[in-house]
């Protein structure tokens, strides 16, 4: 039975010191997900806070949705069963309704106008979130969403027609479709595959790079080409589970969530430019 012996000896010298849970674990919830540009830069930004803290300070992410809607993972948090989140925009308006400017339709004509806009208001929301007890470490994007469908829309009659996702608690696009009367049909984001696939939903609004990560691209045929809004993300922290770290790692974290956040921007404008 000496094989088996050195059989388990190898398991255990071969699991790498990584593995071991960090003495400060930060539980990360997204509806990114895994294999995503931002999954894949999250795990790189989480490698070099753990290679800058000598593993003190780590990560455990939920990707894809798992940890559910972006609305239970805002609450989630706020019960202290999550410390942290990758929000889109719908979760960011849950904290502070007021960011959502940043996504009102056909606002910005590109990416110069947005980038004006979202410096200026910048400090103003970091610290309204601050006030609703959320650190914000970094406001990034998905990318302009356009409308694409199963079938071609030639006309604002037969788009009004056309059975629209609307993304489940999302009273900003859902007051807008009901002003623009379009034919919204709400859902998850989990549940928008099978929509395509059954016909009970026939376009929707994505990013680019979304639609390819999201693997929708295979059920629709056409793109309105005309961009609606650009869809914005942020990294967040539980402001009490930030300032129970060290204030050495505090600083770690700040500065590699930042640095990692200018990154997300720049592969998210590339990945949709190739996308496109």
């Amino acid at each position: 039975m000496s094989w088996i012996r050195g059989l388990l000896l190898f398991v255990l010298v071969s699991i790498p010191a990584s593995a071991e849970e960090p003495k400060y674990l930060i539980t990360l919830a997204t509806v990114a997900p895994k294999g995503s540009t931002w999954m894949n830069i999250l795990e790189e930004l989480d490698k070099e806070v753990r290679q800058r803290t000598s593993g003190e300070v780590g990560f455990r992410f939920y990707p894809g949705g798992t940890q559910g809607e972006e609305k239970e993972v805002v609450e989630k948090i706020k019960g202290r069963q999550l410390n942290a989140a990758g929000l889109t925009g719908i979760g960011l308006g849950m904290i502070y309704p007021d960011l959502r400017v940043l996504e009102l339709p056909m606002l910005f004509r590109n990416y110069g106008e947005y980038d004006h806009v979202r410096d200026a208001l910048w400090k103003p929301i970091l610290r309204a979130m601050y006030k609703k007890g959320f650190l914000l470490l970094g406001l990034s994007e998905a990318g302009f969403a356009y409308m694409y469908s199963t079938k071609k829309l030639s006309s604002l009659a037969e788009l009004r027609a056309s059975k629209i996702w609307l993304r489940e608690g999302d009273p900003l696009v859902a007051h807008s479709f009901k002003y623009l009367r379009m034919n919204s049909v709400p859902l998850a984001l989990a549940d928008v595959p099978t929509g395509l696939s059954t016909d009970s939903l026939e376009t929707v609004y994505v990013s680019p790079a979304a639609l390819r990560a999201l693997q929708w691209s295979t059920k629709v045929k056409y793109q309105l080409d005309l961009p609606i809004f650009n869809i914005v993300a942020g990294l967040v922290f539980k402001k009490e589970a930030f300032k129970k770290l060290p204030k050495p790692y505090q600083k770690v974290l700040r500065l590699v969530c930042f640095k990692h956040n200018k990154r997300l921007i720049e592969q998210a404008r590339k990945d949709n430019a190739e996308s496109a």
